[in-house]
């Protein structure tokens, strides 16, 4: 839960209460690792998986109606600055670990 915690940038609390009501709704479900009891695992379910694609192609729609909307000159300079941004945050992640996991201490 600790690594899920730090991804989100919340307390373990609030990652706790989160996962507590996505639980609940059957959106995801909690278990133990298998090599190790003390570390908890989340699992997207298939309710939870067809939820976030339905709101991907929502967003998606939504932010390409905005785009669409924009000049010509303006949606080509948005296109660069985005590419570039990206790149650069491809970067970054292959430089750093990003945190999955953690056992207690």
């Amino acid at each position: 839960m600790t690594g899920l915690a730090e991804a989100l940038h919340l307390s373990l609390a609030a990652t706790s209460q989160l996962v507590d009501r996505l639980v609940a709704s059957g959106f995801v479900e909690r278990s133990e690792a298998r090599a190790d009891r003390r570390v908890k695992m989340v699992s997207l379910l298939p309710e939870g998986k067809r939820t976030l694609q339905s709101l991907h192609r929502t967003r998606t729609r939504e932010l390409s109606a905005a785009v669409a909307k924009l000049p010509d000159d303006v949606q080509k300079d948005l296109s660069r600055v985005l590419t570039a941004a990206l790149d650069h945050f491809e970067g970054l992640t292959q430089d750093a670990a990003v945190p999955t996991g953690r056992t207690p201490r």
